[in-house]
C-alpha cells in the first residue's frame, strides 16, 4: 500500500486545478451509513477525510510497468481495498489471465463460427427454501458478526414487540401484517449477505419493510419512518413531535371523565386534568394548528381544550424554555395563530401561568 501512495505525482480536481499532497495518509474508518460495518481504506487529504462523492483524480506510477497513469480517486482508492497493484494495462497483459481466458474460450466453443447459444433453464427458488438457505448460512456466521448484524437491525422478538403499532408497509402495499411472518436475517445476493424481511410462505411473496407507517402511542397520529431500524432500542413508538417533546418533558398521560387518554408534561398541567375530572368538567387534548415561522410552516400542539365551555387552554410555567421563545417572539406567533384558529371554531384561547391559576378557574371554571 505504501509503494502505490508513494507512486503518486498529482492530485487535482476535474473542475478546477491541482491538489496540494504534502499531506496524505490512508487510514481504515467505518463510514457512518456502512451496511457491511466493516471499515475500509480512506483517503485523507490535508487532514480532510475525502468521501466517494468528489471530483478527484489521480496521477500516479504503476509500480509493476512504471507506465503513468490517470485514474479517478475512487478508483484508486479501490485498488488500495482490494490490495491490487497493478494498472489496468498490466492485468490485461498477464499472460496467466490470458492463457485462462483462451482456454475457456476454447472448451466453450465460444470462437467457433457454430457457435449458438443454450439457454439453460433456471429454476427459481421458493420463500421457503430461502429461509432454509438464510439458516444455515446464519449458522456458519461468527458471534462478531451476528451481534454486529442486530445492533442494526430487529430481531423477531423486538418486532413482535412494535408489530401492532404498524399500520402499513411500503406506502400501504401490506396492511395486514397476520398474513406475513418476519423474518431478519433473510439471505440477500449483496455484500450484507442479509436483510430483514416480511414474507409470506403461503403465496411465495416477500417484501422489503420499508416506508412504515405507525401509530403514535401518544398522540394517536400517524406517520412514517422510511426504515424499521429507525425504531431500534426504542422503547415508545412516536411521531416526531412526541419524540422531540419526550425528550425535553417526559410525556406521561391520564384519562378524563370518558375514560379517554389526555397527555400532560407537567405537574402543572396534571393538577388541572385532576381537578376537571374532580369537576365533571370534560377535558380533550388540544387542537394542532400550523403557524409560519422564520419561512418555515411549524405546528404548535395547545394543551388542552374543553368543549362544554368552548376554551383552547394553554398552561405556562416560568421555565427557560418559554422565556426564549417569548423573547424570540416564537410564543407570539403561537399565540396569534391559536387567536385565529379559536376564532374560526368559535372558541375562546386562554393562556395561563401558574400565578394567574386560582384567578383562572375562579372566573372560568367554578359556578
Amino acid at each position: 500500500m505504501d509503494n502505490l501512495i508513494n507512486s503518486i505525482s498529482e492530485i487535482y480536481d476535474k473542475r478546477s486545478k491541482a491538489v496540494n499532497i504534502e499531506n496524505i495518509q490512508i487510514e481504515q474508518i467505518m463510514t457512518k451509513y456502512s451496511n457491511t460495518n466493516k471499515p475500509i481504506y480512506k483517503m485523507i487529504l490535508n487532514g480532510s477525510i475525502i468521501s466517494r462523492n468528489n471530483n478527484l483524480v489521480v496521477n500516479y506510477t504503476c509500480q509493476n510497468c512504471k507506465l503513468n497513469n490517470s485514474i479517478t480517486l475512487n478508483i484508486f482508492m479501490r485498488k488500495i481495498n482490494n490490495s491490487s497493484s497493478k494498472c489496468n494495462k498490466c492485468v490485461n497483459l498477464d499472460l496467466d489471465k490470458r492463457s485462462q481466458q483462451s482456454d475457456f474460450m476454447k472448451e466453450n466453443r465460444f470462437a467457433d463460427s457454430n457457435y449458438t447459444s443454450k439457454d439453460k433453464p433456471v429454476r427459481i427458488k421458493s420463500v421457503k427454501e430461502i429461509i432454509y438457505e438464510s439458516e444455515l448460512l446464519w449458522d456458519t456466521k461468527d458471534d462478531d458478526f451476528k451481534s454486529c448484524y442486530l445492533r442494526k437491525y430487529l430481531n423477531l422478538e423486538e418486532f413482535d414487540r412494535i408489530k401492532d403499532k404498524i399500520i402499513s408497509v411500503n406506502y400501504s402495499k401490506i396492511t395486514n401484517l397476520s398474513e406475513y411472518k418476519y423474518i431478519f436475517n433473510y439471505k440477500v445476493n449483496n455484500q450484507t449477505l442479509f436483510n430483514p424481511m416480511l414474507v409470506n410462505i403461503e403465496k411465495n411473496l416477500i417484501e422489503k419493510p420499508i416506508y412504515i407507517k405507525f401509530k403514535c402511542e401518544n398522540c394517536d397520529c400517524e406517520f412514517i419512518n422510511r426504515d424499521l431500524w429507525i425504531q431500534k432500542n426504542k422503547y415508545k413508538i412516536f411521531c416526531k413531535n412526541c419524540n422531540f417533546s419526550n425528550n425535553i418533558f417526559k410525556i406521561r398521560h391520564m384519562l378524563n371523565i370518558k375514560k379517554e387518554k389526555i397527555i400532560y408534561q407537567s405537574q402543572f398541567e396534571k393538577k388541572f386534568i385532576i381537578f376537571c375530572n374532580e369537576n365533571n368538567i370534560y377535558i380533550q387534548n388540544g387542537d394542532t394548528i400550523q403557524y409560519p415561522w422564520k419561512g418555515k410552516n411549524l405546528k404548535y400542539i395547545i394543551d388542552f381544550k374543553l368543549p362544554e365551555q368552548k376554551m383552547l387552554i394553554e398552561l405556562k410555567d416560568e421555565h427557560i424554555w418559554h422565556k426564549k421563545q417569548v423573547k424570540n417572539g416564537k410564543f407570539d406567533k403561537k399565540v396569534e395563530f391559536a387567536k385565529i384558529h379559536a376564532k374560526k371554531i368559535k372558541y375562546e384561547y386562554y393562556v395561563v401561568f401558574q400565578n394567574e391559576y386560582m384567578n383562572f378557574i375562579k372566573s372560568h371554571l367554578i359556578l
